[in-house]
This record gives structure tokens, sequence and C-alpha cells, in this order.
């Protein structure tokens, strides 16, 4: 069995959230669960929000009380929350895309319009220059949202092709040797720190845990989350605490697992510490039927996200990686239709199909 580490402090840093495949999904009924009184700061960009949250951090720091810095995802710079755990009170920043609206009016919540101390008169006279900012601003969002969603479906159909490969039930008695390594918790809890978000710089990871033990967990097209599921449903059966992170691009895929009473953390991904390859829980014979498409899928997804590859001097090499990528899907598609008029004279095929690929060649060209 796994020894029992001491101590659990509260991370002194988490994201309040992350820009995911879905959107801006925000962490704040997890992170504030604990919370008897919350502060909910509103009021527009710049009327102060991050520079009363700074301020109370660091009164928190000089005075030594335990606190949580809640990170602005969008930008790391920027605060979106403080949790005083001693005081299990927080001060957050209640507008979007994380808005936070007081459901217990004055028992729980208390909301602080910041946007009283503006000068609204000189914010007029600038209002077209405003308007024109923001409607840019959130068409650029929009877009990067399609090419997260994107990337996220690529890889979520590689997890989907491997399903049939999957020897599940090698994975799950993994699992179930693991988790009985850790010790039992009387009253086991389970935690949720996000410290993945999609930011301006691209992906940000947090140095949250100080673990005793690292484990990352080594794929090729996505396939360690099943594992990392597995080990949070045998935690679970077996009584053992976990903090979970989700993932910076699907936040209902777990990133990470930290164990506190043993001090271990199991990550997807490369990184520091012993690796548990995929590897030995994928048929070989299987996984080679669909690892010519998985291949595609997972370079198309990885384009997508590298931000690298969408400098101007790297837009050419990238313009013809993707024309390559919708080749072989047009190659996928014509074999597709052939097969399908292969059968057509049997009845099986239904002839709305045909007028269906014909879109998708469109869509392709």
């Amino acid at each position: 069995m796994m020894e029992k580490a001491t101590g659990f402090p509260y991370p002194r840093s988490v994201f309040a959230g992350s820009n995911t495949a879905d959107g801006f999904v925000s962490q704040f009924d997890s992170l504030l669960r604990g919370c008897l009184r919350v502060y909910i700061l509103k009021g527009s960009p710049g009327s102060g929000k991050s520079t009363l949250l700074r301020a109370v951090a660091a009164r928190a720091r000089a005075e030594g009380e335990p606190y949580t810095e809640i990170i602005c995802s969008a930008d790391t710079n920027s605060l979106d929350g403080v949790i005083l755990h001693g005081r299990r009170t927080a001060v957050i920043d209640g507008t979007a895309p994380h808005a936070a609206e007081a459901v217990y009016p004055g028992a729980r919540e208390r909301i602080l319009n910041l946007g009283d101390c503006l000068d609204t008169h000189a914010l007029f006279e600038k209002r077209e220059e405003i308007i024109t900012l923001v409607s840019k601003k959130s068409r650029r969002y929009k877009n990067a949202y399609a090419l997260l969603n994107a990337a996220n479906t690529l890889r979520g159909a590689a997890i989907a092709n491997l399903s049939d490969a999957l020897l599940a039930g090698k994975l799950q008695a993994f699992a179930a040797r693991f988790c009985r390594r850790l010790p039992k918790d009387g009253a086991p809890f389970e935690l949720l720190w996000p410290r993945y978000a999609r930011t301006a710089d691209g992906e940000v990871e947090l140095d949250v845990f100080d673990p005793v033990e690292r484990y990352s967990i080594i794929d090729a097209f996505g396939e360690g989350f099943l594992l990392t599921e597995a080990l949070a449903q045998q935690a679970r059966a077996e009584s053992v605490s976990f903090v979970v992170t989700p993932d910076a691009l699907n936040a209902r895929k777990i990133r990470s697992l930290y164990f506190p009473a043993a001090g271990v953390l199991v990550t997807v991904g490369e990184g520091e510490g012993k690796r548990i390859n995929m590897k030995r829980f994928i048929d070989p014979e299987k996984e080679r039927e669909t690892r010519r498409l998985n291949r595609l899928f997972r370079k198309g997804s990885r384009l997508l996200l590298d931000d690298a590859a969408w400098t101007p001097e790297a837009l050419p090499a990238s313009a013809a990686a993707f024309s390559d990528l919708l080749g072989l899907f047009r190659g996928q598609t014509a074999r597709l239709r052939e097969c399908l008029r292969a059968l057509e004279p049997s009845g099986l095929v239904n002839a709305a199909v045909f007028p269906a690929l014909d879109r998708l060649e469109s869509a392709l060209n």
C-alpha cells in the first residue's frame, strides 16, 4: 500500500473555468461549494474588479490567512476571484462569461456593483468605439469556439474508433489494483480544481500540487481519458478521496487525478514520473483497422489547437496539411459511395444517402 502523505493545503491558485469546445465552462459552483458568504462583483472591464481582488489576496497573504486565487482563463494576469478558507468566504467577478447572481441574497451572496464608480459620461462619448470593439471580440470568440469544437470532435471520433479495440476488462483490473493500494478515507471527498485552461497564449497549466509520486498516461489518440475515468470510478468504490482536474478542451473529460492521502498525481499526457502506456489496454490487431483514420483525426485536431500553425509564417504549411486532410476525406467519401452503389441493387441502401454524400463532397471541395 502507498504510504499516507501528510498535509493537504489549499491550492494557491486555480482557474475559474476554461474556454472549451462547448464555449466557456465556469467552475464557480464547485469551487465555492464550501463558502458561507460570497461577494459578487459587478461592473464592466476596467471598473476595478481585478484590482480589488488582487488587494484582497494581498491582504490575506500579508496576514498569513489561507486563500486561493481564482485566475482568469482569458488573461492569466487577471483575477476572477479569491477564496478565504478560514472565513469560508469568497469574493468573485460575477460578470460574463462566468456570470454569477445572488441565489440567496443577503443570506449567502451580496452584490457589489463597481459600475457605479464609472464615469458614464466619458464612456458615452466613446460609445461607437466601445461597441465596435465589443462586437469584434464577440466574433473572434465565436470563431475560436468553432475551432475548439472541431478539434474536440476529431479527438472524440478517434477515441470512439478505439472502443472495439479497448481491452476493457484489463483496464478495469488495472484501475482496481491501482486504487486498492491507496489509503482509504473514513469520510471520502471529491474535489474539483481546474488547473488547465486555454488562454490567449494557448493552453496554460497551473502548478497546484506537490506530489510524492507522479504517473503520466501516454496515449496516441486521447484514449488516456478512458483510464482516468476508470480510476475515478474505482476510487469512489474504494472510498478513496481524490481531486479532479478537467481537461481544458472538454471539461467532461478528466485530465488529471490527485490522491492527496498518498500524494499521487496521475495525468494524461507526457510528463514527469512513471509512465502508463495505453497500448497495454488496446488490441493491436483491432487498433490497426482504424489507425490510418485516427492518425488523420489526430493531425487535424493538433493543427486546430496549435497556435504556431496560425502564424503568417506557418500558414502555408498548415494550409497544405489541411489540403492533405481534406484529400483523405474525399477519398474516404468516394470509396463509401462505391460500396453503397454496389449494395444498391440489394435494396439495403436508402436512396437519401446519395444526396447527403453530394452535400458532403461539396463542402469538402
